[in-house]
């Protein structure tokens, strides 16, 4: 009897590569590709593994190979990018925990193209020349078009697999710190490309978040906010970051700097004024990292694992070398 094959649709993504391993170690063959592996025998229950660099039209991830690379009896993934020249190692999580439930929604998250943006400046003098181009041009498009909301002229944190908005919790989310650290990235990168138009829009996208997201009766910015005002699910989104507001001054003197706005100007000193005096410790030196909405010290904690001694230098050596620079002339 002639073999007969069935062809069935398991997923619409288009990533490079697939391959079949035993991944979760129930004896049944599974299938992964890309940021996904789907579990036998149906392939119909899909967890996410990670994010993978779109170039272009398309993915760097050009393998999918299985080996158990630290030997602990669970087999991990050995993917290869043509673009970066690398070769990387996908730990298999051994069944980790996962608060999200099985089928849920796929969704892209802002970070990574937000982080490139910054680390493809930083590491240009090691990479291939021409690399920062093409780079640039894939994730300035994603920071300034697939997670920009032109209807609010603002960015939300997640979007769906297809790009598409997600009337979710998860798509409305809004974390401005993101947003703003982000308009500075792409500032720079406009100036090292030569793109004006990248530099306005992340102008306009800074200043507009700034609007939505000061808060109007105790000063400062909110952690997090909801595309539609409604109430966030997380529980600390009310609160006061330190390096929401040290990376806001950065942003804003960068933006000053290159177009001379006069509103830019003007929301540098009041961050200025609401960062310098809530933040900094005046008795033992260093800065608190976390008030209440009311601007109140809530964590006396200076250092752990999400405050380390980042932020603060960083900031401040932006900040004074931005403002040494010439500046645009001043547009009122």
């Amino acid at each position: 009897m002639p073999v007969k094959f069935r062809k069935v649709m398991i997923s619409d993504e288009r990533y490079e590569s697939a391959g079949v391993a035993d991944v979760n170690n129930d004896g049944i063959l599974d299938i992964v590709s890309g940021a996904y592996w789907y579990e036998g025998p149906d392939f119909r229950r899909f967890h996410r593994i990670g994010d993978v660099v779109a170039v272009g039209e398309y993915f760097d991830d050009f393998s999918t190979i299985f080996m158990d690379v630290n030997g602990d009896g669970w087999v991990d993934f050995i993917t290869g990018g043509w673009w970066g020249n690398t070769i990387r190692w996908r730990e298999n999580p051994k069944g980790a925990w996962n608060k999200a439930v099985p089928g849920t929604r796929p969704l892209r998250n802002f970070a990574l193209p937000m982080i490139l943006c910054n680390l493809a400046l930083e590491l240009e003098p090691l990479l291939e020349p021409g690399t920062v181009e093409t780079l640039a041009a894939e994730v300035a498009r994603e920071v300034l078009e697939l997670f920009y909301r032109p209807e609010h002229g603002l960015i939300v944190e997640n979007v769906l697999a297809s790009g598409e908005f997600s009337d979710s919790f998860d798509g409305r989310l809004l974390n401005p710190g993101h947003a703003i650290e982000a308009t500075w990235f792409i500032m720079d990168l406009a100036e090292r490309l030569r793109r004006p138009e990248w530099r306005d829009k992340a102008v306009r996208i800074l200043l507009r978040t700034l609007e939505y997201a000061w808060d109007q009766q105790y000063g400062g910015l909110f952690y997090f906010m909801d595309l539609h005002g409604h109430p966030p699910q997380q529980l600390e989104w009310d609160q006061k970051l330190w390096w929401v507001h040290l990376e806001t001054l950065v942003a804003l003197a960068k933006a000053w700097r290159l177009t001379g706005d006069a509103h830019c100007a003007a929301w540098f000193d009041r961050v200025h004024d609401y960062t310098w005096r809530h933040f900094p410790d005046p008795e033992f030196g260093e800065w608190f990292g976390y008030l209440n909405r009311r601007g109140e010290v809530l964590l006396t904690l200076k250092g752990g694992k999400w405050k380390g001694c980042f932020h603060v230098p960083r900031a401040l050596y932006q900040v004074a070398r931005t403002l040494a620079q010439d500046a645009a002339p001043a547009v009122p």
